[in-house]
């Protein structure tokens, strides 16, 4: 997918910036905030931390629950950064939000700022470093980070306080679960405000961003394409519509906001297609218009293939001999199962196991499992065991495909 990026209006002067604080270290990891004893249902325990003064191993917490998570209690979860600044503010103030991704469901970052308000999409890339080993498990392992620009006119002398909340979106009640609380929130790596005195902020500064989601739905016969389009405005976008031109189609959405600056997302349902396209994007808010030329590749349609699963873990719980003997079982039962019901397929756990069964059971036995394997019926694993892979070198993992 190729997205485009043009400016409205000319954005400003960039000078040299200076870092006016930081909460713990950009280093794709939340291990220096607090993670355990936190009652996340409880709002008197939504933090504040101080600059200067709190200590981000017990005052900053590593995860932020999002607003519709049930499991952390179904509410707004403000985390809130209180700092002084010791001169009238002046230029451009930027705040840089690392964040790790890991969440079945990501939130919106909602950042306000002495109480202007704005929302912040993240755009994660997949990430391999495993910086939070808790979830070095988790395939989806990536990393984003949101860059908010606010005008010193948002600040003051003195006391400043800000807000940053993690927004569901659709709101209703979320009670899945899956890795960590609940199925939504942010988790933190780390937070830094810059200032660059001497920037000019520039209100009408727009930027369009297009890009092509591999979900397709089928309407009225016709298979469509959802497409995301993202505006991101250095002032309140009150309320306006995009159109989009492609080939002979023009799809358009209004939309309307009360926030002060940020992003806006909108969804668009483009008629499938199958080969790069070019086309238009016309937004017209606060009584302006902007042209965008797009160029747009369509996302991979997927073929999702769900397969019952069920998983033998006794690998830790017993004496090897005991769970080689229970596995040898369980190779035993499946043979008689697809004797029974010839359309059942198993899968062992790794080659551990079927060796185990070789070296314990009769030449019969031994030529029943042979015959299932042949007929594709019963499927060996070419891993020797069922591997934590988060921790084997690449060496250990090339030779537990040896024996097989």
């Amino acid at each position: 997918m190729l997205w485009v990026l043009f400016f409205f209006f000319p954005s400003g002067v960039e000078a040299g910036s200076q870092k006016v604080w930081q909460v713990g270290t950009f280093d794709e990891s939340s291990q220096e905030f607090k993670g355990v004893g936190i009652d996340y249902s409880n709002p008197s325990q939504d933090p504040v931390f101080r600059v200067g003064k709190s200590d981000p191993a017990k005052d900053w917490y590593a995860f932020q629950p999002g607003s519709a998570n049930g499991k952390a209690g179904f509410r707004l979860h403000p985390f809130t950064v209180k700092f002084d600044l010791a001169d009238a503010p002046k230029g451009v103030y930027t705040l840089k939000a690392g964040l790790v991704a890991y969440m079945a469901r990501l939130p919106r970052l909602q950042v306000d700022m002495n109480g202007h308000r704005g929302l912040f999409y993240l755009h994660p890339k997949l990430n391999y470093s495993g910086g939070d080993t808790k979830s070095v498990f988790v395939p989806i392992y990536s990393y984003g980070t949101v860059v908010a620009e606010c005008p010193w006119q948002f600040l003051v002398k003195g006391t400043n306080s800000l807000e940053l909340t993690a927004i569901d979106e659709p709101a209703e009640r979320d009670d899945s679960q899956s890795s960590g609380l609940g199925n939504s929130g942010l988790v933190y790596d780390a937070l830094e405000l810059d200032n660059d005195p001497a920037a000019n902020y520039s209100a009408n500064h727009l930027t369009a961003e297009v890009v092509p989601t591999i979900f397709f739905q089928s309407r009225n016969g016709q298979l469509v394409e959802l497409v995301d389009v993202f505006l991101r405005a250095g002032g309140r976008l009150a309320n306006g519509q995009v159109t989009l031109a492609v080939g002979k189609e023009k799809l358009s959405q209004r939309f309307e906001s009360n926030r002060e600056f940020g992003e806006y997302l909108l969804e668009l349902a483009v008629p499938e297609f199958n080969a790069p396209a070019k086309g238009e994007l016309l937004v017209t808010a606060n009584g302006h218009s902007s042209r965008f030329p797009v160029e747009m590749t369509p996302g991979k349609k997927w073929n999702l293939f769900v397969v019952p699963n069920e998983h033998l873990d006794i690998g830790y719980s017993d004496y090897p001999t005991k769970v080689a003997e229970i596995q040898s079982r369980a190779i035993d039962e499946a043979v008689e199962m697809i004797r029974k019901n010839p359309d059942f397929r198993y899968s062992p756990d790794g080659y551990w196991s079927v060796e185990q069964f070789l070296h314990g059971r009769s030449d019969e036995q031994r030529q029943k499992l042979f015959e299932m394997v042949a007929q594709k019926k019963i499927l060996v694993p070419a891993q020797y065991a069922s591997n934590a892979t988060g921790f084997p070198s690449l060496e250990d993992t090339i030779r537990s495909l040896y024996p097989s």
